[in-house]
Parts: C-alpha cells; structure tokens; sequence
C-alpha cells in the first residue's frame, strides 16, 4: 500500500504540475509582449468601454494595466500563448506594410541627382518661396483613389507602426504604402537650441535634414477620413508638453492632407516640381501659387512645375501661418 500510495502522490504531482503550467501558458504577460511589439503607449488610447470590448472576461480582476495591453492585442485579432501571438504579429498586416521601411536604395545610387537638387532647392528657401521641400522618386507614388486617401507625414517608424494599430483597433482596414523622402525645413529661432546638426544656407537660413516617409493610406470608405482625422487629434497630436494617452512621438504638429475637399482640413496649394526621375512638394498659399510657380520656373529651364490643389489637417495649416503649436 506504501508503494501504491507513492505512486498515486508522484502522479497526482505530476497531475497538478501540468494544469499549473497549463493555466500559466494560458496567462501570459500581455505588457510585456505589447512591450515586446513596441505597441506600450497605445494601450494609454483604450478607455474603459474599448478595454471592456477586447480584454478577455477572465481578466476582469486584473489591473488596469495588463487589461488594457490584453484588449489592445485583442483588438488586433492576436491571442494564444506568448509565442503564438508573436508569430501572427510577424505577418500581420500592419507588419506586412512595414517590410518595405528599410532604407531604399534609390538614396545611395542616385545621390548626386539628389545632393543637385538640393542644392538648387536652397534658392526658392532663400527667397521665401517656400519654408521646407522634400524630396521622392516620382515612379514611387501609388495609384489610390484620392476620395479615400491621406498622405501622412513622419519620421518615426514606431509611431507609424502605432498609428496604423490605432486605426485597426477602430475597426478600420486601410491599404497603406510606405514612402521613402528626403526632407528639408527651415529651424525657426523660437524652437530653443537645436537637438541635430543644421545645414546652414548663403544668407544665414538654417535647415533640418532629416529622412522622413509619407504613409500614403487608401481607406476602405470615405468617411473614415474623417474618423482618422478624429483619432489623430485624439491621440496623435500633442497640446502640452507632458500629455499622456498619445501613441508614441505625437508631433505638436501632425502632417497630413487629402487631395480633395474634406471636413476638416484648410486648402493650400503643391508647388510640384520635377527634376531629373524626382519630385519635389512645396507648400503656398493658394492666392500667392501663380506668382511662386512662375518665379521657380524661371529659375531652372529644366525644371517641370505643376500647382496641385490640397487639403492640410488645421494643425499643420497653423504651422504654414508660422504658429509653434
């Protein structure tokens, strides 16, 4: 009977072990694995109400923080053990789009084009016929339809990644392509010291450099351009120094316009100048296009201008006006 009793206890043991281990795959820390996809700072846009609808019911008594990174995973349509959630991560669709973020090759190969475009863009900056440019291959851009489509402005892939979490969390479903630009602007006095090293042009101007990228984003409706102009103020536009509830580097200045009409956004026009395979995308307002498209054509006989009707968020049309924030 000892033996037998022995043996019952070293499979009982055994037993409860593998329910334990069980009950402890079926837990994983869903911080640390939101932590793990550098999704942290969107789990601060779910409210109650959202984190109600995708946290799972079991977690009902846990803290408010492990709820909110379960419900932001829930509501990408992740679940399972850590290395199952992992795994669907890596070909989700908001990592399908980043595949393409790596630095392209068409910056290296074809830098001299590049560097003498530049250089002849300090002369329209010089003149005040713009304050910033940005430069992108002219075969790169997509064919959206406009009606459904925003062109998103920045430099930061971690917040790209979150924003277009963000909008699936919300149900939305966009096709986005990732576009590469090379970016100038002028450094304004009142920014404080400067964080990077300044290009400084002729007549004293000073100019940030910076590789940046255009998400160019081709919702499944027209009415979720507003709603993502919603969410952006919401949760990436920053209105204090120290806001919380933002996805990671909110801009005090978010970038972004549509090229037709839209509820929201105030009308400037492009300045689209092309030059050897390249565009370049200035900003005017409308009433002083003509005279600024005249002046850079005179400029370069081999320069291609074209003025191109858009919409910007009131953020960034605040920003042309020369407000900070």
């Amino acid at each position: 009977m000892l033996i037998k009793d022995s043996v019952w206890f070293f499979l009982s043991a055994v037993t409860v072990g593998l329910i334990l281990s069980g009950c402890a795959a079926e837990k994983p820390d869903y911080s640390a694995i939101l932590e793990e996809m550098e999704l942290s700072e969107l789990a601060a846009t779910f409210n109650e109400e959202k984190t109600k609808q995708f946290a799972p019911p079991r977690l009902k008594e846990a803290g408010e923080k492990e709820r909110r990174a379960a419900a932001v995973l829930g509501s990408l349509d992740l679940n399972g053990s850590r290395q199952e959630m992992l795994q669907q991560w890596a070909s989700h669709p908001i990592q399908q789009f980043l595949q393409t973020a790596m630095q392209p090759n068409w910056m290296e190969k074809d830098k001299p084009i590049i560097d003498a475009f530049e250089k002849r863009l300090a002369q329209p900056i010089e003149q005040r016929i713009t304050t910033g440019y940005n430069i992108m291959p002219e075969n790169r851009w997509p064919q959206f339809d406009p009606a459904k489509t925003i062109l998103y402005g920045h430099n930061d892939l971690k917040h790209a990644r979150q924003l277009y979490a963000l909008c699936y969390s919300e149900g939305m479903r966009p096709r986005v392509s990732f576009l590469h630009k090379r970016s100038a602007f002028l450094f304004r006095d009142d920014w404080g010291e400067p964080s990077v090293p300044l290009v400084q042009l002729n007549n004293g101007d000073r100019l940030v450099t910076a590789q940046e990228h255009d998400l160019c984003i081709e919702f499944e409706a027209s009415e979720d351009v507003d709603r993502f102009y919603d969410l952006v103020t919401r949760y990436a536009k920053k209105d204090t120094e120290d806001e919380a509830g933002l996805i990671h580097d909110a801009w005090w200045q978010p970038f972004y316009r549509t090229f037709q009409p839209n509820s929201f956004g105030n009308q400037l026009t492009l300045l689209l100048v092309r030059y050897e395979g390249y565009r370049t995308n200035l900003m005017s307002m409308p009433e002083e296009a003509s005279e600024k498209k005249n002046k850079l054509e005179a400029m370069h006989s081999d320069w291609e201008v074209e003025a191109v009707d858009i919409w910007v968020n009131p953020a960034f049309y605040r920003f042309q006006l020369g407000d900070y924030r």
